[in-house]
């Protein structure tokens, strides 16, 4: 066996063992941390706290912990984005906590409280006209980055906290739409999930269309941005009937988001333990032990993904067109690949201890449109770099 296999095969062992063995449990112990504070509060909790509980049903439901986090996470959000009024709307503080509330209570699953994508909230006292839609309207999600809202709209989401009616939520699931499409930072659950979700509920969506589903209203049906929107109103103020109406839909947004508003006793966990509960009647099964990702194998996966695919059509090409003469002269690329991609197989296995790591259809496609192309890429510059560049 050639010196640049061996190495290559010597390096990518060493990289998932401590991928698996140091570093994921080192994230898993950072995330339980941080969903598990220590009852250290900020000197104005009593303040938020007061206001929450009065107006934010799903803050109430919290734990007292959770609602050390919860406040945490909102003054985070509240130091980030700009909320200005118009008409001469006046920005209280409490208006603020109420906002940056709604964008907590929506992200409260996340690592991160704030989406990158939502630059600042417009405030006006009620209905208010549009020339870009050319409408009275009661809100906006904007492709730039902000929101606008009509106070009395907002307040009033909150106030019936189960008529399916909430303003705030509907905008902000825009935003977290466009966050998740545009697929960078935040979370990556979110952007790795959404266009699994959106097939997921496809069905139902195309129901609504047609005058086949009276769960959800019919302006779920304007298009899918729409749907996500009511999808969330629904997730948020009515999850029992959500659940037992549309059970897929209801548990795959549970694991998009991170949360499920029905489990109370545990501030609305939701963990691969609880996935595997509803999995035993879901038809379409949660993905179980998804692939975890370092920050910079994010960052680097779609180049090697890219670089990948590219040169592996080559290859088939050059195969196709020369036959089985030319074979063999990428027999060792090819063990490299397969006895790589086992390597990384073997050691999520011993990690998750379960055969869904590498045959649940999440996994599935991760294997075949991301890690074999990775695969074959850095295979490629082991043997360049060892067997050219060394060499010279």
């Amino acid at each position: 066996m050639r010196n640049a296999e061996s190495l290559f095969y010597i390096f990518l062992a060493a990289w998932q063992f401590l991928k698996y063995h140091v570093w994921k449990p080192d994230a898993d112990k950072q995330e339980l941390e941080e969903k598990e504070p220590p009852l250290r509060v900020h000197p104005s909790f009593n303040n938020y706290d007061a206001l929450l509980q009065l107006h934010n049903p799903f803050y109430a439901g919290l734990s007292r912990n959770g609602r050390i986090r919860f406040v945490e996470r909102l003054r985070t959000i509240r130091d980030e984005i700009e909320i200005q009024g118009r008409e001469g709307f006046e920005i209280t503080e409490d208006v603020k906590v109420l906002i940056c509330a709604c964008i907590a209570q929506l992200t409260f699953g996340f690592s991160e409280p704030h989406m990158p994508f939502l630059k600042g909230v417009v405030v006006f006292p009620s209905v208010f006209y549009s020339r870009l839609v050319e409408n009275w309207v009661k809100g906006l999600a904007m492709g730039n980055g902000v929101v606008f809202i009509s106070w009395d709209d907002f307040v009033e989401g909150y106030k019936y906290s189960t008529s399916t009616y909430n303003l705030g939520l509907h905008e902000f699931a825009h935003m977290l739409r466009f966050q998740a499409l545009k697929g960078e930072g935040f979370d990556l659950r979110l952007a790795a999930y959404f266009d699994d979700w959106e097939a997921n509920g496809h069905q139902v969506f195309d129901n609504i269309r047609v005058g086949g589903e009276d769960f959800f209203r019919e302006y779920a049906g304007q298009n899918k941005a729409e749907f996500f929107s009511v999808c969330i109103e629904n997730f948020f103020e009515v999850p029992e009937n959500f659940s037992k109406e549309l059970p897929d839909v209801y548990w795959h947004l549970c694991h998009l988001l991170k949360q499920n508003p029905l489990n109370k006793n545990k501030d609305y966990l939701f963990d691969e333990r609880e996935a595997r509960k509803v999995n035993k009647y879901l038809e379409d099964k949660i993905p179980l032990a998804e692939p975890f990702h370092l920050p910079f194998e994010n960052n680097g996966l779609i180049i090697f993904q890219f670089f990948g695919l590219t040169i592996g059509f080559f290859i088939i090409m050059h195969i196709f067109n020369k036959g089985e003469k030319i074979l063999p002269f990428y027999y060792p690329e090819i063990r490299m690949v397969a006895f790589g991609a086992l390597i990384v197989l073997l050691f999520r296995l011993s990690y998750h201890k379960s055969l869904d790591s590498i045959f649940a259809s999440y996994n599935l496609q991760y294997f075949f449109r991301q890690l074999l192309p990775a695969l074959l890429f850095l295979a490629l510059i082991f043997e360049f770099v060892f067997n050219v560049i060394l060499v010279i």
